[in-house]
């Protein structure tokens, strides 16, 4: 079924880190259409990834 659902889309996975080596869950980010991310579309998800992670931590 996963695969049925990304056909035509483009993923990209941000781990949420708190700290290093500790993973508390991944940010799943997707766009419609095979476009891939660019470069800057990776460096803003690794800018917000560590304050993601520390608000998730905190709820």
């Amino acid at each position: 079924h996963l695969h049925r659902l990304l056909v035509g889309v483009t993923v990209m996975t941000v781990p949420l880190m708190i700290g290093p080596g500790e993973l508390i869950g991944l940010a799943v980010l997707y766009r419609k259409g095979e476009q891939p991310f660019t470069e800057d579309d990776v460096r803003m998800a690794e800018l917000v990834g560590p304050a993601t992670a520390a608000a998730v931590r905190n709820t």
